[in-house]
Order: structure tokens, then C-alpha cells, then sequence
């Protein structure tokens, strides 16, 4: 069991890439077991099953294929939200966090920028594992088995979140928290039952309060009428910007989405088996085998992990490695009944311990180190995931108070000042951010530590040791306390420390949340950052070029241009310094003037690529990005001074 098939639709010539790459799309077709004990951990998968006793279900499937012949590694990379316009870990292809123009369709290809991955020789592989997306030409998608109980969806209630941005008549049964346009509703069994429940607060917190059955339907305003809809909501008055609105209620269907995990581990277990079976034309052998995962994708490779997956049915290991992205302590509804693969939220069963590797209260390698298979990990974050997702919790106890012996088989880096975008998203931000966005590219980093890793399965040599703020050495800080550092800058916008969200340990039911919205002391994961410097900017972690050599404080949040002064989701800061003295008097800002530290645009080069080399001599960023790390520095530069120097 596991991959029944693969159908190859398309094979064509990838443009751009290293001569013999193709470009394969396609559909791959699986067959699950329930009683095969390595499908146990998936939910509710016996309830899905077939008169066979099998359950059955196809996704979509992108891949770039290398010229046959010796064996070639394998990037297994786990869609973010179903996309794959870029090649990861490309210079040039977009911005971290940026959508590209359009989505990849049938007529075009990931846009591959600088291919470092291709010219290594690897194949890069995308499988659709996610059942909620809508189907949109260029997305991979997942079709999931249903779960049924007597003909009907099973027992249960799906949590809702609602927030707007301006007064709304009527939304889509879509949670706020999921961050992508293209997520389809999930429709309410009956639009009259009785049981479906909706709750208000202020957004800037307080008592949830019950809103009355009679005040709310399952139905879309249009020209101004309510029509009766299973895939919206209605609310008397309209929904208000200034509240947040959590929704239960019954859903129509219930994917399976823990199968959506499957994906990853039955098509890449077929592919070290026999890659030419698989794809056919030739195809090369498998060697050492990766899974990339970034945001949501990097949690699924955490729930991925908790789940002790990396073993396929005939008991071998599946990924040799693993680099997590900027996906914080968290992990996230994938394997749950009326899970939301596509929520980030701040509490929850993905935010419920473990959150390290190992830990002597239990560990999220835990399962998979007692079945076997355990792969090598590096957890790789942003600053962001440290003031907004608690990342410090992968490496500290849980309330902050020391740390945690480094795991031999595991890594971990902080990439300093680092947002969880580079700029603005492609589709924009729904409330403006207050602070200039930021401009901290974490890419030279990321690459270097992925060869780094490589490196590690293959060759055995040892990557750079865990960067990260530490307790021990007082480089790992509250929030609250960094946040009164920073107020000394002029300019900055800062978010009030209430407005910073606290992760719960716990996830209290809707029929819970009619008090003051509030998490108990002994819920609260305390999230440390890292220690700031006179400029502001971080020194623990992976300081990079532009931020060892700076021109800006680099921060990991941007408060919202609104009365609540909220944060912008995923989005940070670069505020300049001074040009020179006379600014700097005039603003009473306490930082060097940039002429002050670089007599000009050649000493500030310098700077940079020194910075650079010392980072390439320590395996954190590769030699041959340093004149890109340069040139892109001069543009900084010059957008700055205006060409000066």
C-alpha cells in the first residue's frame, strides 16, 4: 500500500535550468490501509475507508526531473498553501514571503532565479497534501477521503474565527487566520441548526459575550437582500472591525487530513524504492533524501515528526533530513477532525507541548526516535517566530527560565532581525503597517545552512553549531523588556506589550470563552527574543551581512496604522538611521549617522563584504553569494543616501 500510481501529463524541457532537466506534471494516486500500524496515527482514516476496506485518494504532482544516470538527491519540498511558483532556496526568483505575478500553471514554470538547487543536481518534488484549497488553476491540491458515520459527516463542531476590516454584512465560512485567498469555505451541514453558536469580544481583548441565535444566519448579502448560503455567515448590524468573532458549528463534510502527511511519506518512500518505476523515462535513482517545509509547510513537517512518520509501511526511514522554516514551536490542525490546515493560530492543538526535539517531559521527536527513522532537523527562525510564535520554546523550558541541552542530531538557528516576509506580501497587507517594511533578506543564510545540512547526511561533517539567544548568557530577553530598549528610537512605532499574542498551552472550547479572554499564567508559553544592541538590532543568532554592517534597525513586527495598534501579520521593520550628524541632532535619534560609521559608499562596501567572509568562514553563507550580498547592499545604499558618497 501507499502509492498506487503516478500519471505523467506533461513532460517538457525546463527553461533555464541545467541541460537535461524536464519538467513533469501529473497526478499521484494513493492507497492507504487503516490497519497497517503505520497508519495509525492518521485520523479518523478507518472512517473513510471503501467497501474494500481501503481508502483511496490523488493529488496533484510537480516535478524537476535531473538527467538519468547516477543517483540524485531528492528535495521533497511541502507546499506552502498549495504553491510552487519559485524554486527554493533561489537567488533572484522573489523575495522570501513574496507571491510571484501569477501562479504556475500548465503554461508556465517555478521561476527558478539563480537554480542553486538544480546546479547541485537534485530533484525537486511537489505533491498536493492539502484539502481545503479552492481549485485554482496552478495550485496543488489534495483530494481527500471524506470521513462518514451512518452516511453523514461524524460528531463534532468546527471553530471559526471572524475578523474584517471593514463593516461586512455577510463572510464566508473561511477563518480569518488562514491567510490566503485561495481557501474554499467549508459549508454548514444545516443552515437552520439550532446548535451554531457565534461569540464576540473587543479585538483589543476582554469577555467573549454570546450573540443571540436569532441575530446571525447561515446566509450572503447581495444588492443589499440576504440569500440562504451553507458557505456564509450573516450578522444583524454587520460584521465590526473593532471585535473579533469566533464561529462553531457543524461542517458538512470532514476531510481526512491527516492523509495529507501520507503524501509526503508514501511518494517519496516510492521513489528511493524505484524513481523509474515511479516516473518512468529513465529516471535516476534516488540518493539522499530532503523535506523543506516554510510557514505552515515547516509545521507540517513538525506534525509530520510528532507523528513518527518518517517510516513508511514496510518500516524504512523515508527523509534522510529536514529543514523547517520560520515555522516557530508550532505545528497545526493537519491530522485532527475539522482541523484547519490553513489557520495560524495562537492557540490550539498545534500549539499544545512538545515544542523541543527532546525534552525530559516528552519531545517531538519522541515517537519517531522509539519507532526509528529519525532524520537530521534543523529548525531554522526568523526573529518574527520569536516575538510572535514563541520559537525560543524549541530551546528553552517553557517559562523562559534556562536552557536546553543542544540535541546531537538537531539544529537550531535564529536568523537575526529577520521578519517573517521580506517587505510587503504581493497581495498587501489588509491595515497598513506604521513603520517602514522591512528589508532583511534572510536568503544567503538559508542556503548556506541547507549546504550545511547536506553536507551533515552525506559527508558527515558537522553543520555550524545552534545560534540562538540564550538564557545562560543573558542574550535571550522578554519581550517587554527589548520593547522599552526600543523606545528610545524616534520614530518608531511600537505595539503595546498587551498586543503582542500569547501562546496557550491549552485551547479552552467555544462553550468555555464567555470570560475576561484572557491565558492563565500556567498556560503561557513564555516567549523570549533577543537581547538588542544601541541600535536596536539583535546580536544573538545568525547576524547577517546587512545587519552586522547595518544601514537600518532591522525588527521582526510593524504595529498596524489603526486605533487598536495591533501588529501587521507577518511583517517587519527597517528603520533607517540618520544620514549624517545634522540629521541625527535635529531628530535626537541616539544611533550613528550613516556617514558617521561609513565615510562612504566604497568603506560601507568594505564593511559588508567583510562581514560576508567572516560569515562564509563559519559555513553560514556560501562564497559565492558574496557579490550579491554586495551588490545588493549598494542598492541599499544608494535608495538611502540618494547616490551620495
Amino acid at each position: 500500500m501507499g502509492l498506487e500510481r503516478v500519471e505523467i501529463t506533461e513532460r517538457e524541457p525546463l527553461a533555464g535550468a541545467p541541460e537535461g532537466y524536464v519538467l513533469l506534471r501529473g497526478r499521484a494516486h494513493f492507497v492507504l490501509d487503516p490497519a497497517a500500524p503505520a497508519n495509525a496515527r492518521i485520523a479518523d482514516l478507518p472512517l473513510a475507508a471503501g467497501e474494500d476496506g481501503l481508502v483511496r485518494f490523488s493529488s496533484d504532482l510537480l516535478v524537476a526531473e535531473p538527467p538519468g544516470g547516477a543517483a540524485a538527491p531528492l528535495f521533497y519540498v511541502v507546499a506552502n498553501r498549495g504553491r510552487a511558483e519559485v524554486l527554493p532556496l533561489a537567488l533572484g526568483a522573489a523575495l522570501p514571503g513574496l507571491l510571484p505575478p501569477a501562479l504556475v500553471t500548465e503554461a508556465t514554470a517555478p521561476a527558478l532565479g539563480d537554480g542553486l538547487l538544480l546546479r547541485l543536481g537534485y530533484r525537486v518534488v511537489w505533491c498536493g497534501w492539502q484539502s481545503d484549497l479552492r481549485p485554482l488553476p496552478g495550485l496543488l491540491r489534495l483530494d481527500a477521503p471524506l470521513a462518514r458515520v451512518g452516511g453523514a459527516s461524524p460528531p463534532g463542531l468546527r471553530e471559526t474565527r471572524i475578523e474584517v476590516d471593514r463593516v461586512l454584512p455577510s463572510v464566508p465560512l473561511i477563518d480569518s487566520r488562514a491567510l490566503s485567498p485561495a481557501i474554499a469555505p467549508d459549508p454548514v451541514a444545516d443552515p437552520a441548526d439550532p446548535g451554531a453558536r457565534l461569540l464576540v469580544r473587543p479585538r483589543t481583548g476582554g469577555a467573549f459575550e454570546v450573540i443571540p441565535r436569532d441575530r446571525f444566519r447561515f446566509a450572503r448579502a447581495l444588492d443589499g437582500a440576504l440569500t440562504e448560503s451553507a458557505e456564509d455567515l450573516a450578522l444583524d448590524g454587520g460584521f465590526l472591525p473593532e471585535n473579533v468573532y469566533e464561529l462553531s458549528y457543524h461542517p458538512l463534510r470532514s476531510p481526512v487530513h491527516g492523509v495529507g502527511l501520507s503524501v509526503a511519506r508514501d511518494l517519496v518512500s516510492a521513489l528511493r524504492e524505484d524513481a523509474a518505476a515511479v516516473l518512468g523515462g529513465g529516471a535516476a535513482p534516488v540518493g539522499d533524501t530532503f523535506a523543506f517545509g516554510v510557514s505552515q509547510s515547516g509545521r507540517y513537517l513538525r506534525q509530520f515528526l510528532f507523528d513518527g512518520l518518517n517510516l513508511d509501511e514496510p518500516g524504512r526511514r523515508v527523509f534522510d533530513a529536514m529543514f523547517v522554516d520560520i515555522a516557530g514551536a508550532r505545528r497545526g490542525d493537519f491530522n485532527e477532525r475539522y482541523g484547519q490546515v490553513s489557520v495560524n493560530r495562537s492557540e490550539g492543538s498545534g500549539l499544545h507541548p512538545p515544542y523541543a526535539a527532546a525534552h525530559p517531559d516528552g519531545g517531538l521527536l519522541d515517537r519517531q526516535r522509539a519507532l526509528g527513522g529519525s532524520p537530521k532537523v534543523m529548525f531554522v527562525n526568523s526573529a518574527f517566530e520569536y516575538w510572535r510564535r514563541d520559537a525560543s520554546a524549541i530551546h528553552t523550558e517553557v517559562d523562559g527560565s534556562a536552557d536546553l541541552p543542544e540535541d546531537p542530531e538537531v539544529r537550531c538557528y535564529l536568523l537575526a532581525g529577520c521578519s517573517h516576509v521580506v517587505g510587503l506580501p504581493a497581495l498587501g497587507a489588509p491595515v497598513a503597517p506604521t513603520n517602514p517594511a522591512s528589508v532583511l533578506d534572510p536568503m544567503p543564510a538559508l542556503r548556506a545552512l541547507f549546504v550545511a545540512l547536506a553536507r551533515w547526511v552525506g559527508e558527515g561533517v558537522e553543520p555550524p553549531r545552534s545560534r540562538v539567544p540564550r538564557v545562560g548568557d543573558g542574550s535571550a530577553r522578554r519581550r517587554e523588556e527589548v520593547l522599552s530598549r526600543l523606545g528610545r528610537l524616534p520614530g518608531l512605532a511600537l505595539p503595546p506589550p498587551s498586543m503582542i499574542p500569547v501562546t496557550s498551552r491549552s485551547h479552552p472550547g467555544a462553550e468555555e470563552k464567555e470570560g475576561d479572554g484572557s491565558v492563565a499564567a500556567e498556560d503561557r508559553v513564555v516567549g523570549l527574543v533577543a537581547a538588542v544592541d544601541g541600535d536596536g538590532n539583535e546580536r544573538a543568532g545568525v547576524v547577517l551581512p546587512e545587519l552586522a554592517a547595518p544601514l537600518h534597525t532591522h525588527l521582526a513586527f510593524n504595529p498596524r496604522a489603526a486605533p487598536d495598534g495591533g501588529l501587521v501579520d507577518l511583517i517587519g521593520t527597517s528603520l533607517a538611521f540618520p544620514v549624517d550628524a545634522a540629521a541625527r541632532a535635529e531628530s535626537g535619534d541616539p544611533r550613528p549617522a550613516v556617514s558617521e560609521r561609513y565615510p562612504d559608499r566604497a568603506a560601507y562596501l568594505q564593511a559588508l563584504r567583510r562581514a560576508a567572509r567572516a560569515l562564509a568562514a563559519d559555513a553560514l553563507v556560501l562564497a559565492e553569494d558574496e557579490e550579491w550580498i554586495v551588490a545588493a547592499g549598494g542598492e541599499r545604499f544608494d535608495a538611502l543616501l540618494g547616490g551620495a558618497g
